[in-house]
């Protein structure tokens, strides 16, 4: 059997898989879509649930592609994933007062000694600014001189239990989780392009029980929020309204949900006995598409609310792009443009000219961005081991598509 890689978002809905392999260049191999439980809010509240869910699921695909999964790459979502700004110094060191490597490493090692409370642990620390002496530079000033250096980081770090209860479930399985990477950067690097950052753009994972937005500007990522409340929220809506079980209100979203009532026929109706056999009555598909946007206009309007804080309300020339499963509800770009005032569009994942139509599987395509340009360091990009890809990182921020 040849080995392989796996790539998981875990979600509170669904598990999104994309097995790869990581020579030369990335390779997809296959991509599935399936059932989770255990997750809350996007955080593992029944350890044994997911260990089962994923342990089947690697065979699943083992089976299915006659491949071995040597080691998966993770991403960790949720509300307990922050965002905080830092700043490192150090003295320049090199020869002549030159900036070498060293001296960078020294400031980065500086900037990610933000204080954090107990139970939390680093992710990712992301250089957005380099300055020398009060000059200002985008990109790492090696070999320009000067006295002092000093790098704006921005920190973004999660509750430990999280990654604790990766450990634990990649040991269940058996299968080393040798790289674990904040979902929402996953998301935004396989869904947004350079052109988008650079103009100022937002990405919006509509998941189950969360909704995450970045935020960049000038190709670098200003900000990041997590909030909760998903796109679950509207089958709890419908399943109320019609007086029918919870998993019903579901299909029903998916299967004619729509977010723009304007676009709705005011005659049309659908029979609820297509969807639950014991009930024999029927509803205009323009209340329901009502409840759907209600629900959605909520959710953007707390979008825009974090984004009147950072002064960004309709004020993204790059727009926003819209991933995860809520994503594909008919007519959500009408919707969100006219909430969000910006330009909108659906993302389509793309990583290594492999492009998925479904954009819940953004972040878990994204991971492999991550794991990719890690290979050749060979390192962890979490608590325990940051130092492989900092550099890497920021010129992703910088070189996109």
């Amino acid at each position: 059997m040849k080995n392989a890689f796996l790539s998981l978002d875990i979600g509170t809905n669904n598990t999104y898989a994309i097995l790869f392999k990581c020579e030369q260049k990335p390779q997809v191999l296959f991509s599935v879509k399936k059932p989770s439980s255990g997750i809350r809010k996007g955080a593992i509240q029944n350890i044994n649930e997911v260990v089962n869910n994923v342990s089947d699921l690697v065979d699943e695909i083992e089976q299915a592609t006659d491949t071995h999964v040597a080691q998966l790459a993770v991403g960790v979502s949720g509300v307990n994933i922050h965002m905080n700004n830092s700043r490192g110094i150090a003295l320049v060191s090199g020869k002549n007062n030159t900036v070498d490597k060293e001296t960078i490493v020294r400031a980065q090692n500086s900037s990610k000694a933000l204080f954090l409370p107990p139970g939390r642990s680093t992710l990712h620390a992301i250089p957005q600014k380099y300055i020398i002496d009060g000059n200002e530079f985008d990109v790492e000033p090696l070999n320009m001189t000067g006295m002092r250096l000093e790098i704006e980081s921005a920190i973004i770090d999660t509750d430990s239990m999280a990654i604790n209860h990766i450990s634990q479930m990649s040991e269940s399985i058996g299968i080393k989780a040798s790289n674990i990477f904040a979902g929402p950067l996953s998301g935004a690097f396989s869904t947004l392009t350079k052109r988008e950052k650079d103009l100022g753009a937002v990405g919006i994972d509509l998941g189950a029980s969360t909704t995450t937005m970045t935020v960049f500007e000038e190709g670098k990522l200003v900000f990041m929020k997590v909030l909760p409340i998903g796109c679950g929220k509207i089958s709890d809506d419908i399943c109320l309204w019609l007086q029918i079980p919870q998993d019903d209100g579901e299909k029903i979203k998916i299967a004619v949900g729509d977010a723009f009532p304007d676009k709705v026929d005011a005659k049309e109706t659908i029979s609820l006995g297509d969807f639950c056999p014991n009930e024999d009555k029927s509803f205009r598909k323009k209340d329901l598409a009502v409840v759907v946007s209600s629900r959605l206009e909520q959710i953007f309007d707390l979008v825009n609310k974090e984004l009147k804080q950072i002064n960004k309300f309709a004020n993204l020339p790059g727009g926003a792009v819209l991933y995860g499963g809520g994503s594909m509800t008919k007519n959500i770009v009408d919707l969100a443009k006219s909430c969000l005032k910006l330009p909108v569009r659906i993302a389509q994942p793309e990583f290594g000219g492999f492009v998925n139509e479904d954009p819940g599987f953004a972040v878990a395509l994204g991971n492999i961005q991550f794991f990719f340009e890690d290979k050749n360091d060979g390192e962890f990009y979490n608590s325990s081991k940051r130092e492989g890809i900092l550099g890497k990182i920021l010129k992703w921020f910088e070189i996109k598509i």
